[in-house]
């Protein structure tokens, strides 16, 4: 470990000398000749160092465009409207305009899901209505079969 320390020590020590060397018009005045090797290796390694952080530094351009091929739908028109559930300020469930049961809601959901598996349902509920209200209604959408749930907010 003393070794390392040293080591870096005389590192540290050689890279301030060439910066010192480097920043005074008439070079390094050394001639012990190990110290002039070394001064040029540590030369050498900055004007690297330099050239590679010159590098990093361009912008990323590709060879070649990019080119993406998205999936193809077996569909024959867009995703149908979703479901929409409404929990009212009193605690009415809504299935689209009609108001419904928890038991009747879930049979229709539940209904649906069999005739469409990518059935989907929109949440919306009054700001009164407590989120354990709203999570017990997911959990019932869940148990019907229909996992693609979304929930709708109003604009501030």
């Amino acid at each position: 470990m003393n070794e390392l320390i040293c080591f870096m020590s005389r590192k540290a020590g050689l890279v301030a000398m060439l910066a010192a060397c480097s920043a005074t018009a008439l070079g390094c005045a050394t001639t012990d000749p190990a110290l002039v090797d070394e001064i040029a290796g540590l030369r050498e390694e900055v004007r690297t160092l330099r050239a590679e952080i010159q590098e990093l530094k361009k912008p990323l351009v590709l060879a070649e465009p990019l080119t993406i091929q998205l999936p193809q739908s077996t569909a024959a028109s867009p995703e149908g409207p979703a479901l929409v559930v409404s929990i009212l300020a009193d605690g009415k469930l809504m299935l689209g305009e009609r108001v419904v049961s928890r038991e009747e809601l879930q049979a229709r959901l539940g209904k649906r899901a069999g005739q469409d598996p990518q059935a989907r349902v929109l949440i919306r509920a009054d700001d009164k209505v407590r989120y354990e209200q709203v999570a017990g209604i997911m959990e019932l959408i869940k148990a019907a079969g229909i996992d693609r749930i979304g929930i709708a907010t109003g604009e501030k």
